[in-house]
């Protein structure tokens, strides 16, 4: 992934890990919240340049200098931190919606018919179907007019 004749493809990893991070915290937008530091922390990526003789970055600590059966259990580390942070918005997502609550307090069967009259010995079709209403919420109504005009 980061080695001399190999695919390189540690530096598209942490592209598409930098994308992927941002975009789940996006979604989130709260820096306050415990949820997206649990969600920044889970997806980081910290290059380790501290040593001025060997400064490596993330996609090296990932792979270089280990064996193949390691980096695997590094990556499979990731997938599940991958997982856990998408766990954490879709909780965060849900938790958001189940604020936006619609309560049902009355129900009342609905005759929906294209004609409103019955000629004697014609057919009668219609629509029927259930209907479902808050009868405790109140609409807020805005009325809106354009200024009188006068010649």
């Amino acid at each position: 992934m980061v080695g001399d004749g190999g695919r390189m493809m540690g530096d598209s990893l942490r592209g598409w890990m930098e994308e992927y991070s941002a975009t789940l915290l996006g979604v989130i937008e709260d820096t306050s919240l415990t949820v997206y530091k649990n969600v920044g922390k889970n997806l980081e990526i910290v290059d380790h340049l501290d040593d001025p003789e060997e400064p490596w970055t993330w996609q090296e600590t990932l792979c270089r200098g280990m064996h193949m059966i390691g980096t695997l259990a590094l990556l499979s580390k990731l997938q599940a931190d991958i997982r856990n942070a998408e766990a954490d918005v879709l909780e965060f997502m849900i938790a958001k919606l189940e604020g936006l609550d619609i309560r049902i307090t009355s129900l009342e069967g609905l005759v929906s018919s294209p004609r409103s009259f019955i000629v004697r010995g014609g057919q009668y079709q219609s629509s029927i179907f259930l209907g479902a209403r808050d009868t405790t919420m109140r609409p807020t109504i805005y009325l809106t007019y354009d200024a009188p005009f006068y010649d």
